[in-house]
């Protein structure tokens, strides 16, 4: 079974949780996710979203991998854009929490019934959700469902951008404009620019304190893009650079037309 959180408020990717739980293992794994909501990042983060960081935990039966045709994550209104239109990640022969660190783009068999199954959980909660889900022998098994989070709309003057050197796309963006700071890998602060492989439970405090994040990885429905728009931090994600960064240089993050540029201030 995994043994994973499940609160009124979700907090996505912030507390602990276990696959493969045998039931010998399960008490002691429940009492393990419980104290997790506990630890200071978590509160810190509840704290600053004005939510409980309380949680229930969630026994739920495991699917074999082996008989997993793909897993999921699905809204029915893009969250950047506020328009309605099916937004899924997906990728084949997976569990579901590798799709929630990198997101996924193969394509689904399987459209039409998981616009079906999240039109109607819409309808079930009154407000547009985002929902988890593994598909096995053609059939959906939903994991867990959450109220989507929107992005906030922002323009800002491109004229900022002359005169920088190009050095890389990115695939996903918050829509937020242009953002610019300092190149941070670590104890980022307002002014910098969080730049990471991946969202680790190491960095979660960061982004509460840097001013954007920049990702190799992830996509829209990933826990790192659900967690910054909780924040309202603009991002790009699934970020391919040509060039190598060092904490001197200075970032120029165009967050509507997804690219990257740079300004060394040594």
């Amino acid at each position: 079974m995994s043994v994973r959180s499940g609160g009124v408020s979700s907090l996505p990717g912030l507390m602990q949780s276990y696959l493969n739980v045998s039931i010998e293992e399960a008490y002691q794994k429940a009492q393990l996710v419980k104290q997790s909501s506990q630890t200071p990042i978590v509160k810190e983060i509840a704290n600053y979203l004005n939510v409980s960081s309380d949680t229930a935990v969630i026994f739920q039966e495991m699917l074999e991998l082996k008989d997993i045709n793909g897993s999921g994550i699905v809204s029915s209104y893009n969250p950047i854009t506020h328009k309605k239109e099916l937004t899924l990640s997906y990728k084949k022969n997976v569990y579901c929490s590798e799709v929630v660190i990198n997101g996924g783009n193969d394509k689904c068999e399987y459209i039409s019934d998981i616009k079906a199954m999240i039109d109607k959980i819409d309808e079930l909660f009154w407000q547009p959700q985002e929902v988890e889900f593994s598909i096995v022998n053609n059939k959906i098994y939903i994991l867990q469902s959450r109220s989507l989070v929107f992005s906030n709309k922002n323009n800002s003057d491109e004229s900022i951008m002359e005169n920088l050197e190009f050095i890389g796309n990115a695939k996903f963006g918050s829509n937020s404009g242009i953002v610019s700071g300092n190149v941070s890998f670590e104890n980022p602060d307002e002014n910098s620019i969080l730049c990471i492989n991946e969202l680790n439970p190491s960095e979660i405090k960061s982004l509460i304190k840097a001013k954007c994040i920049l990702s190799k990885r992830g996509d829209h429905n990933s826990h790192i893009a659900v967690l910054c728009r909780l924040l309202k931090k603009p991002y790009l994600l699934s970020a391919n650079l040509n060039k190598n960064l060092d904490e001197n240089n200075l970032l120029y993050l165009d967050t509507n037309n997804l690219k990257i540029y740079f300004k060394n201030v040594t």
